[in-house]
């Protein structure tokens, strides 16, 4: 990628059949969600079409990074996720950073789930994303944080995660109101292509600062 800004989405199970072949023409890179932890009852489970769509990435030459969706409220619990997620990337071409999706569950606007009820500290948040970060890190991959800008701003210490890592942010204004360096906006959930289910779903959209 030698542009200055590349454009990309990121893919659940929630965008449904995917031409990844059209899909090329039209993006830079994918990032796939690999897997989550239940936010009621912290079982880690696998993305129901990551292995559909990173072979299908990776058949069209697509560049490809993944992220993790979760809810560990201690050390012990993000190095789980982070086992997890290196043992199903691992037969697939993961060129691009493997993600800590570090975000709160929702219901009516209101958080819930088992990250809200633990009720820590951002000082506490950032030691389990830094664990993640460097169990993926050993195994040689890049790697980074996903949060919302206020989340970064408010449950993180940004200046005390690892400083290699890539930081992604979610913010659906017309400006990141988040004030610290980010490597990657995702700034719609609106998008819609129609190598997507055929248009009929939205996708996530997301620009990467190269430089």
């Amino acid at each position: 990628m030698d542009k200055d800004v590349v454009c990309g989405v990121d893919l659940s199970h929630f965008n449904g059949e995917v031409d990844f072949e059209a899909l090329k023409s039209e993006v830079d890179f994918v990032i796939l969600r690999v897997g989550y932890t239940g936010y009621s009852n912290g079982k880690i489970n696998a993305d129901d079409n990551f292995k559909e769509y990173a072979k299908a990435a990776n058949d069209v030459g697509l560049p490809v990074g993944v992220y993790y969706y979760s809810q560990a409220t201690n050390k012990s619990e993000a190095k789980a996720e982070a086992k997890f997620v290196l043992h199903h990337i691992k037969k697939y071409d993961v060129s691009l950073p493997v993600f800590f999706d570090f975000e709160f569950a929702q219901n009516d606007g209101e958080r819930v789930g088992r990250l809200h009820e633990a009720g820590l500290n951002a000082t506490e948040n950032t030691e389990i994303a830094n664990e993640f970060c460097k169990i993926i890190a050993d195994e040689g991959y890049d790697y980074g944080v996903y949060a919302s800008s206020s989340v970064l701003s408010n449950e993180l210490n940004t200046n005390e995660l690892d400083k290699n890592a890539y930081i992604w942010v979610a913010d659906y204004n017309k400006k990141v109101t988040y004030s610290g360096k980010y490597n990657l906006w995702q700034y719609s959930n609106t998008g819609r292509f129609d190598a997507v289910s055929n248009g009929e779903r939205d996708v996530d959209l997301n620009y990467w600062y190269i430089k």
